[in-house]
């Protein structure tokens, strides 16, 4: 109980459910203009808070971006068939956002040649 007390302080001082809000948005603002960019490949952003999620064409070409991101130094999870899913943490910055969406679309773009 003590730990979670001490998370829980962390939370509220720090105001991270309010800063999980805040990014969440400008997360899933990202992931939809990278679904406008990318309609070949990306379908189905969604997002609550932080826990935003976009689709892919198929399992196989998933992995391969899943991959392909990983090696240009992101961590993205995949979900289920075809789906990529975002978990960061909940202190993450608009700057880190943005590195992150780079990284993706920088894996888009090699998908595509």
């Amino acid at each position: 109980m003590v730990r979670l007390t001490i998370y829980l302080e962390i939370m509220r001082d720090e105001n991270l459910v309010e800063q999980a809000d805040v990014n969440g948005a400008y997360l899933l603002d990202a992931i939809e203009a990278v679904q406008a960019d990318y309609a070949d490949l990306v379908s189905n952003a969604r997002g609550s808070g932080l826990m935003c999620a976009f689709d892919m064409p198929d399992g196989d070409t998933r992995d391969k971006a899943v991959s392909l991101i990983l090696q240009n130094g992101a961590f993205i999870l995949g979900s289920g068939t075809h789906t990529m899913r975002f978990r960061p943490p909940l202190n993450i910055s608009h700057e880190e956002i943005d590195t992150g969406i780079s990284i993706i679309r920088k894996a888009l773009n090699a998908l595509r040649n």
